[in-house]
């Protein structure tokens, strides 16, 4: 059975590409702004991991969420990650996937991206925006509500090298604690 997404000059008007991937996340269709949002032609995608698009740091949150998905039939899964386009400049998307099911199977996974839009609840720092790719990647762990020695074992660093960045990311974001530096960071739009 073939999904009908709509119609790929709407979506390009309002830059958003939908990605449709087998349960496998491998890519299957692709529409909207993915040319002039990240500089692929749509058969340039197909076949590829929906993870391939991933920044380094969001890969492994993004292939998460997809299994996750994947594993737990129910309601869309809506956050934020980073992106490469084709010449790897990096794109801050909102992402929202759900599933794909055909008589109580799952047939695959549809994924929504459109640019995360500067917020205005709160303005960034110059620090905020500072942050290297390793403390950007563990304050997502922490907004996953992850602890040190999850954070460590993921990533195979060590526990103070975590706590380091914690620090740093706490002194960074101007916060007194994790759960403080998180919200700091949603409102600002960095997670």
């Amino acid at each position: 059975m073939t999904y009908v997404i709509g119609e790929s000059s709407l979506l390009d008007e309002l830059g958003v590409v939908v990605l449709v991937a087998d349960p496998e996340g491998r890519v299957t269709d692709v529409r909207g702004a993915v040319t002039s949002g990240f500089g692929y032609r749509p058969e340039e995608l197909l076949n590829k991991s929906m993870c391939d698009l991933a920044s380094a740091e969001s890969r492994e949150l993004f292939d998460r969420k997809l299994r996750l998905q994947l594993s737990q039939p129910g309601t869309p899964s809506v956050y934020q990650l980073t992106l490469l386009t084709k010449t790897r400049s990096r794109v801050r998307v909102h992402v929202t996937t759900a599933l794909l099911r055909e008589q109580g199977k799952t047939i695959g996974i549809a994924a929504i991206l459109h640019p995360a839009l500067e917020s205005v609840a709160a303005p960034a720092h110059s620090s905020w925006l500072s942050l290297t790719p390793r403390q950007h990647e563990i304050l997502l762990m922490l907004a996953e509500g992850l602890s040190t020695i999850e954070i460590a074992a993921r990533l195979t660093i060590q526990r103070d090298t975590v706590r380091s960045h914690i620090r740093t990311l706490l002194r960074a974001l101007e916060s007194h604690s994790r759960l403080e530096a998180v919200v700091k960071a949603r409102q600002a739009g960095l997670i």
